[in-house]
């Protein structure tokens, strides 16, 4: 379980002097810190996510809890989500660092929201192994004749979005032909149905 976290004004202000140097920081209902770059960041056509490492790291409040998602079709969009103990939040509105980038393929600011009060449940329950998902996706139709998996990786996915915290639930991600993710509920082991906001983000 994890809840959104209240941005603390005065640990902004602080940052201002250090981290946030250059950036004019505005919050939005507490949980959204909206950052515009006093300098535009320069990244190449054909991004690659070790452009930004040190600007995240130097940059952005907490910034190596986030880990890089994806480039938008429209490549006006950089995604990075929030991991923990090296497994993403997948598709998570409430841990994602949104950075946007102008005509000339540079960073001019960034939306950051953040999970916290992360904790484990205490009653353990054993994964589905990949193969087990991967039939589960075999037999519903996902995939396609002759479609190749290039990852596979274990991370979490919002089971039970409550209005003060979120439930988490383990879930295997397929990424079929580098392009297509597919998730699977690694306790159930039923396919997860992206809602339409979530399809959206991932185009």
């Amino acid at each position: 379980s994890a809840k959104p976290m209240v941005f603390d004004m005065d640990e902004i202000e602080e940052a201002k002097k250090t981290k946030l140097k250059g950036q004019d920081i505005t919050i939005t209902d507490g949980t959204v810190l909206n950052s515009a770059l006093d300098e535009s960041y320069k990244i190449s056509e054909k991004f690659d996510p070790s452009e930004l490492n040190t600007f995240i790291k130097n940059k952005v409040l907490y910034g190596d809890q986030y880990r890089f998602w994806e480039k938008s079709k429209n490549g006006n969009t950089l995604t990075y989500y929030q991991q923990f103990e090296d497994k993403m939040f997948y598709m998570n509105i409430n841990g994602a660092l949104t950075f946007y980038l102008n005509d000339e393929n540079e960073i001019v600011s960034y939306k950051q929201t953040m999970l916290e009060e992360i904790e484990e449940m205490q009653e353990g329950e054993k994964v589905i192994q990949p193969l087990k998902a991967i039939e589960t996706l075999y037999n519903n139709g996902s995939l396609e004749p002759k479609s190749k998996i290039t990852n596979l990786e274990l991370g979490y996915f919002t089971h039970v979005p409550l209005s003060s915290s979120l439930v988490l639930t383990p879930a295997w991600r397929f990424v079929i032909n580098d392009e297509e993710n597919l998730f699977v509920d690694a306790f159930k082991g039923e396919i997860i149905q992206l809602t339409n906001e979530e399809n959206e983000a991932m185009e």
